[in-house]
């Protein structure tokens, strides 16, 4: 039976529930809005598989020093552009797609929570593609990706780490006809924390949650938002949008700053290229100064080829690539998400309850984060003091 008596000991990724064979475990919110498994003893029989499936529970193997990395993109700029980085996922979808096979992901679904959802047709990779800076719930596709796989048919699963070796360790078999993609995870965001920022936001431009049709994040238009200085932006029924630069709003702020993180992110043990996943794509953040020639203000990826099939879905998708070779130092130098947990802050405490408190998210950020700046300043005006 699986006991969750520390949260920092649970990444959500839904395998234990989709795995009880007695139904026994169902997933519930918490005060931060983040969903853990609750066990019912009433039917719970005590076999155990609940924690032979968990990512969190047992030894894990890193392929960092044995993938093969690239820096690519794109040669499709629409692709590139309405992708996070280089507009890598589209490539690999429309590979699997083409080949009759499912593409598993996350997507916005009722009143834009994020769960993960399949396709099989290229008119939907859109519902999939960029990031979303909110906590996915994986668990409701898990035996929907298996009955595709006994069926023989050819499916590719997306996710963060934990939810790639999660859905690894759920299947208890490798299958050939399932590709794994995980992403360079900085951390999950509280739901319940997205869901209150879409109702300050649409407050703010009288208008209701119910009304919104598209968001983005990582927006670009190459002109005023691109790859390194990206947008974020709601868009409603009536035309009305809004739009700023990312690192305007509160929300990418606060979860940047790392206030409304999972409890387990500051803890994760499946960093280091260690998911099981065939391939790991990210931002390639840092190529300005290590391949200035290679740099592209439309979103440049960084591609881990962590296994054969994961050289053989390269392969698949090359010839729309603009490619170079990277070592792996480089890949991780100005990406510490790659190797390192998201730092503890103890802002996090004093955010939940400031927000829980009055509900605005804009206040309860930027209260707590102009606080951290100021403190940081007088640290460093300490430090030239008494350096003299």
């Amino acid at each position: 039976m699986i006991k969750i008596k520390n949260k920092e000991a649970c990444c959500g990724c839904g395998a234990c529930i989709a795995s009880c064979p007695k139904s026994a475990l169902e997933l519930k919110e918490d005060n931060e809005g983040f969903l853990y498994p609750v066990v019912n003893p009433e039917k719970c029989i005590d076999c155990g598989v609940c924690e032979k499936v968990c990512p969190f529970i047992g030894n894990k193997e890193s392929k960092l020093n044995q993938a093969h990395l690239y820096g690519a993109k794109n040669k499709n700029v629409t692709e590139q552009l309405n992708s996070a980085s280089g507009g890598i996922f589209p490539l690999l979808a429309k590979y699997v797609i083409g080949q009759g096979g499912y593409v598993f992901g996350a997507a916005y679904v009722n009143n834009w929570l994020v769960e993960h959802l399949g396709i099989s047709d290229e008119k939907s990779i859109d519902k999939l593609s960029r990031s979303k800076y909110v906590q996915s719930n994986a668990s409701v596709v898990y035996k929907e990706v298996r009955s595709h796989l006994k069926d023989g048919t050819l499916v590719l699963f997306t996710g963060t780490p934990c939810q790639c070796l999660g859905m690894k360790k759920y299947l208890r078999k490798d299958y050939e006809n399932l590709y794994l993609v995980d992403i360079v995870c900085h951390g999950v965001p509280s739901p319940s924390v997205w869901k209150m920022y879409l109702e300050n936001i649409s407050l703010e431009m009288h208008e209701s949650v119910s009304d919104i049709i598209d968001i983005r994040f990582k927006y670009k238009d190459i002109y005023t938002y691109h790859w390194k200085h990206p947008g974020f932006m709601i868009e409603w029924a009536n035309g009305k949008k809004y739009i700023d630069y990312s690192n305007r709003t509160c929300y990418e702020n606060g979860f940047l700053g790392n206030l409304f993180v999972r409890p387990s992110c500051y803890a994760c043990q499946v960093k280091s290229i260690s998911s099981g996943a065939d391939m790991t794509i990210g931002d390639f953040w840092g190529v300005e100064k290590l391949y200035p020639d290679f740099y592209d203000k439309k979103g440049t990826s960084i591609i881990f080829v962590n296994t054969n099939k994961g050289r053989f879905l390269f392969k698949a998708i090359r010839q729309n690539l603009e490619y170079i070779n990277v070592q792996v130092e480089d890949a991780i130098r100005y990406n510490r998400r790659i190797v390192y947990s998201i730092p503890k802050t103890n802002k996090r405490i004093k955010f939940f309850k400031k927000f829980t408190q009055n509900k605005n998210l804009d206040s309860s950020v930027q209260d707590l984060l102009t606080s951290s700046l100021l403190e940081r300043a007088f640290v460093k005006i300490k430090k030239i003091i008494f350096a003299r």
